[in-house]
């Protein structure tokens, strides 16, 4: 049975559409582990997929960290190569469970944080993809990276900022990347000329998990570059939602969803305090998740429900709106529902998603974190549950997503390049 190893560092919203991959290559008759934050074992097993430790605990590195940075005024690209260098001091604790977990696979797949796992496959000689939830490197002249969400930029100047971006990307792993290829004797990758997907030794297929529909595949991409659709998580069939949850839901109007994932805020109450006087002037009900994104749980009116956390695909379709810090995975769930989203960037890619989902007109233009008042979320709360046609243009998309099948794609793609005579130093077009 051929082994496959999946690498995906990251907060859990960045491991779940991993483990969904996971799933679906199970299913396919491979045989897969996923090497993920320590913190993530029980909820990998959960699913019944080999777990491997990377070493570190990155979920306590994003509650911890993170929220300094968003408070020191940094502009995104500054804020993500803090977050970046920081995060590599952790590099050579990662690098040991990395091997470990990729010791005996017969094929490799990483997500961007995990790229150092293509200096295995390059120097094991098995096959490598590079999987991407948010498509951070990946030059085209149709449209500006993530890490500029502008508007109506010129191609050239497009292609400039991807190159920009990924030319500081790879100068701030190279030397990381380096000291794991002396390791494995593998010549050092020079200042320039090689790129994530092409390292001397390798021609690395990029599969990047999200909708044509909300992103298009631009036209000058390589061959190589392959946009599959989401990769969604299913709920089990068993899970059953709390009694007083499904009691809240029917006691009244569909609530609006607040939460913000990973980003944990320094101030819980204020941000509580916050939302719960935006939903007092709206006249909305809201489910406030309060896990991760440290929304405190305080005396709550009968108006709102407060939950540690709940699959998105059972709640979101029974909710008015969603709010929320503009995640992918959380991006992807709300537009998969049909609802209206309310993106609440705080960091790294979120802006981009907020402004993805504003282009398409399926939610309100978004409230950058450090914009946030209470009459701003309001008014943003009664244009998204009070637009008929917002609503409309929202329903329609999530019908699109709905159809597409991400995960099946991914691994039809991956299989295919398995089966190809020619896996190394240009795989076979196809």
């Amino acid at each position: 049975m051929t082994k496959i190893t999946l690498v995906a560092i990251g907060s859990r919203g960045d491991t779940q559409p991993y483990l969904a991959l996971a799933l679906g290559l199970q299913r396919a008759g491979y045989a897969v582990r996923l090497c993920a934050g320590d913190n993530f074992r029980d909820f990998v097993m959960g699913y019944g997929v080999e777990f491997m430790p990377v070493g570190v605990d990155i979920q306590h590195f994003i509650n911890t960290r993170i929220p300094q940075v968003l408070e020191s005024g940094r502009n995104t690209l500054a804020a993500i190569r803090t977050v970046l260098r920081e995060g590599l001091a952790h590099a050579d604790s990662m690098w040991a469970g990395i091997q470990a977990a990729c010791e005996d696979a017969d094929a490799i797949a990483a997500n961007f944080l995990g790229v150092g796992a293509a200096n295995i496959a390059a120097a094991r000689g098995v096959p490598m993809f590079l999987l991407h939830s948010t498509p951070l490197i990946g030059k085209t002249w149709s449209a500006p990276p993530p890490t500029f969400p502008l508007r109506h930029t010129p191609g050239w100047m497009n292609a400039l900022l991807h190159e920009l971006t990924e030319t500081l990307l790879k100068q701030g792993l190279r030397g990381m990347l380096n000291r794991w290829r002396a390791a494995l004797n593998l010549a050092p990758l020079a200042r320039w000329g090689w790129r994530f997907d092409a390292l001397p030794e390798i021609t690395i297929p990029m599969l990047y998990g999200h909708s044509p529909a909300v992103i298009a595949r631009p036209a000058d991409w390589p061959t190589h570059w392959h946009v599959t659709g989401f990769w969604f998580l299913e709920t089990p069939e068993t899970w059953q939602p709390p009694a007083a949850l499904s009691a809240f839901l029917e006691g009244g109007t569909p609530p609006v969803y607040i939460g913000f994932g990973s980003m944990s805020g320094r101030k819980p109450e204020a941000t509580t305090r916050l939302v719960l006087e935006a939903l007092r002037i709206s006249g909305q009900r809201g489910i406030l998740a309060t896990g991760w994104g440290g929304l405190a749980q305080s005396d709550l009116p009968d108006t709102v429900y407060a939950l540690e956390s709940v699959p998105h695909d059972w709640l979101f379709p029974r909710v008015a709106a969603v709010v929320h810090h503009g995640g992918a995975g959380t991006t992807a769930a709300g537009l998969r529902a049909g609802v209206p989203s309310i993106i609440i960037p705080h960091f790294g890619d979120q802006p981009f998603w907020g402004q993805q989902v504003k282009r398409l007109d399926v939610g309100v233009r978004p409230i950058p974190r450090k914009e946030l008042t209470a009459a701003r979320l309001a008014e943003a709360l009664t244009q998204a549950t009070g637009d008929v046609a917002l609503r409309q243009r929202a329903a329609v998309l999530g019908e699109r997503i709905r159809a597409e099948d991400g995960v099946q794609n991914a691994v039809q793609l991956i299989e295919r390049y398995l089966q190809s005579a020619e896996q190394h130093k240009g795989y076979k077009r196809l």
